[in-house]
């Protein structure tokens, strides 16, 4: 049966509704930390007066806990800001991390890849029968199919 391309629930890409929430959640993780950084950047600007470079700065270093020294000393304000900024990251990393491993280990990844390949067969297929079903009378005329060299495809 080497012609037989089988495939049970084919779905297109952009029709596979467990990627698309994985994708949305992906993207909100990376909005989540966008807002970070506009937020750590700007409230360092605001409540220590600091310039564009060094509240961007104090922010990475925040968020990614190297521990460096503070760019300048802080004010109460700052300190405010900067246990957000350590808080919100850390929050925002775990679930990120978590959303792009359950991402890899449910196979997602491979669905999803499998899907376009077999998608790009199924475009190229001219003249083929498509059969509707792979149980016992299914499978008899797939393998008769296959043994006269018809090109099908099994849904």
């Amino acid at each position: 049966m080497s012609e037989l391309q089988f495939e049970q629930n084919t779905k297109r890409k952009h029709r596979n509704p467990s990627a698309r929430v994985v994708g949305g959640r992906v993207l909100l993780a990376f909005i989540l930390f966008l807002f970070v950084i506009f937020t750590g950047t700007f409230g360092y600007m605001l409540a220590e007066g600091w310039p564009f470079s060094d509240a961007v700065y104090m922010t990475f270093i925040t968020m990614s806990t190297v521990g460096f020294s503070e760019v300048k000393p802080l004010h109460p304000h700052g300190r405010l800001i900067t246990i957000f900024i350590i808080l919100t990251s850390l929050s925002f990393g775990t679930y990120a991390v978590s959303t792009i491993t359950s991402y890899l280990v449910s196979g997602e990844v491979l669905n999803t890849l499998r899907g376009n390949r077999l998608e790009k067969k199924l475009k190229k297929m001219q003249n083929h029968t498509i059969l509707a079903g792979f149980g016992k009378l299914g499978r008899h005329v797939a393998r008769t199919l296959s043994d006269s060299g018809s090109s099908f495809v099994v849904i």
